[in-house]
């Protein structure tokens, strides 16, 4: 509904800039198509006017543009063993003509074929080097997790003629909404598993596609856990706490017993056997013989305890010097590490490790910004809040260090020894003349043995 420059302007390929915080987006759900992908145009147009093919919109020109750049196919031994394989197999035929099948016949053939012929797994393997990508996976491999399958059938979609390309992004399921805000909108918890590969599919007239070929993904996410996947969902079973079993005198289970039962058999005897001791109960030598038992296994007990304690001290010192010895290793490793890094490569891996270092650094005094902003929105923002604590002199480090690091990572640019030298000795002022000062008792603690920074 926005017009001029209230509209979204694509500006590259994989860019959209978005020239107003308000517009309106049209959309239309492929889902109510029941016959065929084919028929997308035609059911748009027809159930949302405001989506009907507009030539004057470039729409000619961008599906050619699309035919162009969205067919290539690699040259691969076992891609094209698996495209004959699907069609005597799953097609029925030796060779394919163009409008002999719907897409849906397409892509369920090549859905089948993975399925029949191949492994869903996180953990797949490397593959070896001087190995084509694809013909490892289709020829000997025979598992792998999204990647792989979005990557060749991608390339299988194109080889029948359809325009395919291959996505990444975050599969998050209706159930994971979970309960609506009160303004209606909804908070999800989007987590590394959700993460995922697929294809897309051309339709002329239409737009882009999804198109699944993971096996196990069809509506549904097998990385994520039942709850995860509906966290509306309640639990009406309640929960046991598991506790520790112990075997009664007569043989039987005391499922519930306290750890308390798990006490020396002397200990527990002892107690029993003073308070029966002058009981009539027709065993009296028996009571008398345990009474002399007790004695000698009391001493016993008190000799193994403390013998016990005094063990139990030496391990725990032990432990103590160990986790010291290994605090003491872990920040010597990662002390050179970064020494390492900033020392080490060329200009530019420099130049982004300088960058990198700054930040936590900075951190440390509480100078950082964890929103989700540019690298340079992000300097601009350190940079404020170092005038907010009267730290004045610096800012222009900390804007100079950003910039060459944009410089280093986003362009083809040459980072100059001078510049990276400029960049170094700012580092350093930042480190010792800023931080370090603001640095006293647990907090230098902190920095040299959990950040290992000093």
């Amino acid at each position: 509904g926005n017009t001029d420059d209230k509209k979204m302007r694509p500006t590259t390929e994989s860019y959209v800039k978005l020239s107003s915080t308000k517009y309106s987006l049209y959309y239309f759900d492929p889902s109510l198509i029941e016959e065929r992908l084919e028929a997308l145009p035609e059911a748009i147009a027809t159930e949302v006017p405001a989506l009907s093919v507009n030539k004057d919109r470039g729409v000619d020109a961008y599906s050619e543009f699309v035919h162009q750049k969205y067919m290539d196919v690699s040259k691969s031994d076992e891609l094209d063993k698996a495209y004959k394989e699907i069609l005597s197999e799953y097609l029925g035929v030796d060779i394919y003509h163009n409008g002999d099948w719907t897409y849906e016949e397409i892509s369920t053939a090549i859905r089948n074929y993975f399925s029949d012929n191949f492994t869903y797994t996180l953990e797949p393997g490397v593959t070896p080097k001087g190995e084509d990508f694809i013909d490892y996976f289709l020829g000997t491999q025979k598992e792998g997790y999204c990647s792989y399958f979005a990557t060749a059938g991608a390339e299988l979609l194109r080889m029948f003629s359809y325009p395919s390309r291959y996505v990444e992004g975050y599969v998050v399921l209706n159930s994971q909404l979970g309960e609506p805000e009160d303004d209606s909108t909804y908070e999800v918890s989007v987590k590394d598993k959700c993460a995922h590969a697929w294809a897309e599919v051309f339709i002329d007239n239409a737009g882009w596609y999804p198109a699944e070929f993971t096996p196990g993904y069809d509506n549904d996410n097998p990385n994520l856990t039942q709850q995860e996947k509906d966290p509306k969902e309640v639990t009406t079973t309640k929960s046991t706490e598991s506790k520790p079993t112990t075997t009664t005198q007569n043989g039987g289970q005391g499922g519930t017993t306290s750890v308390a039962t798990k006490k020396p058999a002397n200990s527990s005897k002892a107690s029993t056997t003073k308070k029966t001791n002058s009981a009539s109960n027709g065993h009296g030598a028996g009571v008398m013989s345990g009474a002399g038992k007790t004695s000698v296994s009391s001493r016993i007990t008190e000799n193994n305890s403390d013998h016990g304690s005094f063990v139990g001290i030496f391990i725990t010192l032990g432990g103590l010097l160990l986790i010291g010895f290994g605090i003491v290793v872990h920040r010597d490793v990662k002390v050179k590490k970064m020494r390492s890094e900033l020392s080490n490569g060329d200009n530019r891996s420099r130049t982004v490790a300088v960058y990198r270092y700054m930040l936590k650094y900075l951190k440390l005094i509480g100078i950082t910004d964890s929103r989700n902003i540019t690298d340079l929105q992000l300097c601009d923002r350190l940079t404020e809040k170092c005038q907010e604590m009267q730290i004045n002199d610096f800012s222009h480090m900390i804007k100079y260090i950003g910039e060459l690091a944009v410089k280093a990572e986003m362009s083809n640019s040459v980072i100059s020894d001078g510049e990276l030298e400029t960049a170094l000795s700012y580092f350093e002022i930042i480190k010792d003349k800023i931080v370090l000062p603001k640095l006293s008792g647990a907090k230098l603690l902190n920095a040299k043995f959990v950040y290992c920074l000093y």
